[in-house]
């Protein structure tokens, strides 16, 4: 027997799906309690869609990228670097800090330079990701 085909659900773009509006928290308070050099933590205080309201441990970063460099052949750039708070090397795609104000273009010719020495001839959106939306309002340009 054949398998069936799933049905496919439509793309709903965010806050576009009439259901939506039934998920929304509201935000009464927030209280930043840690200023540090690359993000804030607040907690905020949310009225959930039930009414009663929630606690939301939260991080303010303002954002980063990251760089899929295409080297000779469509190889794809690659650094190695030690991350203390995994205790180990990690093997990931040229990255950085957005700087106050920082074009994330500007800052992507700028991370790739610094962390490879490789000069971007063309460079090209692909995305922007929201890295971990649970918690943090971070952004990276891809």
């Amino acid at each position: 027997m054949p398998a069936s085909k799933p049905t496919p659900v439509p793309f709903m773009p965010p806050g576009k799906d009439p259901g939506d509006a039934s998920l929304e928290e509201h935000i009464v308070s927030e209280d930043i309690v840690w200023k540090g050099d690359i993000f804030n933590v607040g907690v905020m205080d949310v009225e959930m869609p039930n009414k009663k309201h929630g606690r939301r441990d939260v991080a303010h970063h303002r954002g980063a990228v990251a760089v899929v460099a295409l080297v000779e052949d469509a190889r794809v750039c690659l650094v190695r670097q030690y991350r203390p708070i995994l205790g180990r090397v990690t093997i990931e795609i040229p990255a950085g800090k957005l700087e106050a104000g920082e074009d994330p273009e500007d800052c992507a010719k700028r991370e790739l330079l610094e962390e490879t020495g490789f000069l971007a001839k063309k460079v090209m959106k692909l995305t922007t990701l929201a890295t971990s939306p649970g918690f943090t309002d971070e952004l990276i340009h891809i």
